[in-house]
């Protein structure tokens, strides 16, 4: 898919209108991709010996682990700016965004890093 174009299921959520938004966030939605045959191989096999009952399932997992350690990466930085500036009262705003942006930013590059080889 091209920069700026949306998928199907972004303009579902967004056509959706409250209160029953929560509803379409939680429809699954089809996404097809290519995989390599080795690709494909340790995905079947974490599906049967990590007991999944599909390999969407095995994506759905890796998807949410990857998600839990970027959340701990952030919570980390947040923590060492809390310990750092040791102040009370609000966070340093623009130095979170600085640095939810350079940890978005390795990580994509990673992504991408790993997308070619």
């Amino acid at each position: 898919m091209r920069k700026g174009s949306r998928s199907g299921s972004l303009a579902n959520m967004e056509s959706c209108q409250d209160p029953m938004r929560w509803v379409c966030l939680a429809m699954p939605t089809t996404l097809n991709i290519s995989l390599t045959q080795d690709q494909a191989a340790w995905v079947k096999s974490r599906r049967e010996e990590g007991g999944f009952g599909s390999a969407s399932d095995v994506i759905r997992d890796l998807i949410r682990r990857e998600r839990d350690k970027e959340l701990a990466r952030l919570e980390a930085e947040f923590e060492k700016m809390d310990r750092r500036d040791g102040a009370d009262g609000p966070a340093p705003v623009e130095e979170i965004v600085g640095t939810v942006k350079k940890i978005r930013a390795e990580l994509l590059k990673r992504h991408e890093t790993r997308r070619r080889s």
